[in-house]
Protein backbone atom coordinates (compact mmCIF):
# COMPACT_ATOMS: atom_id res chain seq x y z
CA UNK A 1 0.00 0.00 0.00
CA UNK A 2 1.40 3.39 -0.98
CA UNK A 3 2.00 6.11 1.59
CA UNK A 4 -1.05 8.27 2.11
CA UNK A 5 -1.35 11.87 3.21
CA UNK A 6 1.61 13.24 1.25
CA UNK A 7 0.11 13.32 -2.20
CA UNK A 8 -1.43 12.48 -4.36
CA UNK A 9 1.61 11.53 -6.36
CA UNK A 10 1.02 9.69 -9.61
CA UNK A 11 3.64 7.82 -11.61
CA UNK A 12 3.27 8.17 -15.39
CA UNK A 13 4.04 4.78 -16.90
CA UNK A 14 5.54 3.89 -20.22
CA UNK A 15 3.92 1.02 -22.10
CA UNK A 16 6.31 -1.89 -22.52
CA UNK A 17 6.20 -3.90 -25.74
CA UNK A 18 7.18 -7.45 -26.61
CA UNK A 19 9.71 -8.29 -29.33
CA UNK A 20 6.67 -8.77 -31.59
CA UNK A 21 5.54 -5.15 -30.99
CA UNK A 22 2.58 -6.19 -28.85
CA UNK A 23 1.66 -4.58 -25.53
CA UNK A 24 3.60 -6.49 -22.86
CA UNK A 25 0.90 -7.09 -20.24
CA UNK A 26 3.26 -8.86 -17.85
CA UNK A 27 5.79 -6.06 -18.20
CA UNK A 28 3.12 -3.42 -17.48
CA UNK A 29 1.98 -5.31 -14.39
CA UNK A 30 5.61 -5.50 -13.29
CA UNK A 31 6.00 -1.72 -13.63
CA UNK A 32 2.93 -1.18 -11.48
CA UNK A 33 4.22 -3.58 -8.84
CA UNK A 34 7.55 -1.73 -8.89
CA UNK A 35 5.78 1.61 -8.37
CA UNK A 36 3.77 0.14 -5.51
CA UNK A 37 6.94 -1.24 -3.95
CA UNK A 38 8.49 2.21 -3.71
CA UNK A 39 5.72 3.28 -1.29
CA UNK A 40 6.11 6.80 -2.70
CA UNK A 41 3.20 6.96 -5.15
CA UNK A 42 -0.53 6.93 -4.59
CA UNK A 43 -1.39 5.95 -8.14
CA UNK A 44 -0.35 5.37 -11.73
CA UNK A 45 -1.18 7.07 -15.03
CA UNK A 46 -1.30 5.56 -18.53
CA UNK A 47 -2.23 6.91 -21.95
CA UNK A 48 -1.40 10.47 -20.94
CA UNK A 49 -0.48 13.19 -23.43
CA UNK A 50 3.13 12.14 -23.91
CA UNK A 51 4.87 8.96 -24.91
CA UNK A 52 3.54 6.21 -27.09
CA UNK A 53 -0.21 6.75 -26.66
CA UNK A 54 -0.48 8.42 -30.07
CA UNK A 55 0.83 5.31 -31.77
CA UNK A 56 -1.45 2.85 -29.96
CA UNK A 57 -4.68 1.64 -31.53
CA UNK A 58 -7.91 2.12 -29.59
CA UNK A 59 -7.88 -1.60 -28.75
CA UNK A 60 -4.30 -1.32 -27.44
CA UNK A 61 -5.20 1.74 -25.36
CA UNK A 62 -8.15 -0.18 -23.91
CA UNK A 63 -5.93 -3.15 -23.10
CA UNK A 64 -3.42 -0.88 -21.37
CA UNK A 65 -6.21 0.68 -19.27
CA UNK A 66 -7.75 -2.69 -18.38
CA UNK A 67 -4.40 -4.11 -17.26
CA UNK A 68 -3.48 -0.93 -15.40
CA UNK A 69 -6.81 -0.69 -13.55
CA UNK A 70 -6.71 -4.36 -12.57
CA UNK A 71 -3.13 -4.33 -11.30
CA UNK A 72 -3.30 -0.88 -9.67
CA UNK A 73 -6.45 -1.75 -7.75
CA UNK A 74 -4.89 -5.03 -6.58
CA UNK A 75 -2.28 -2.89 -4.83
CA UNK A 76 -4.58 -0.13 -3.58
CA UNK A 77 -3.27 2.40 -6.10
CA UNK A 78 -5.32 5.05 -7.87
CA UNK A 79 -5.74 4.30 -11.58
CA UNK A 80 -5.77 7.28 -13.99
CA UNK A 81 -5.95 7.23 -17.78
CA UNK A 82 -5.67 10.05 -20.30
CA UNK A 83 -7.83 10.45 -23.37
CA UNK A 84 -5.68 12.91 -25.33
CA UNK A 85 -6.61 16.43 -26.33
CA UNK A 86 -6.39 15.60 -30.02
CA UNK A 87 -9.24 13.12 -29.62
CA UNK A 88 -11.92 15.47 -28.27
CA UNK A 89 -14.52 14.34 -30.82
CA UNK A 90 -14.19 10.73 -29.66
CA UNK A 91 -13.25 11.71 -26.14
CA UNK A 92 -16.70 11.59 -24.59
CA UNK A 93 -17.29 7.97 -25.63
CA UNK A 94 -13.75 6.99 -24.68
CA UNK A 95 -14.08 8.79 -21.35
CA UNK A 96 -17.32 6.95 -20.55
CA UNK A 97 -15.61 3.65 -21.35
CA UNK A 98 -12.59 4.54 -19.15
CA UNK A 99 -14.87 5.54 -16.27
CA UNK A 100 -16.76 2.26 -16.59
CA UNK A 101 -13.46 0.37 -16.53
CA UNK A 102 -12.64 1.91 -13.15
CA UNK A 103 -10.30 4.72 -14.18
CA UNK A 104 -10.78 8.37 -13.38
CA UNK A 105 -9.72 10.87 -16.05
Amino acid sequence: MAQRGIGPHLAALVVPFTAQDMVDEAGLRGLIRYVDGTRLMSGVVVNAHAGEVGSLTLDERRLVVEVMVDEAHRHGLQAVAGIGRDRKAAGRDHDRWLYGAGSRT
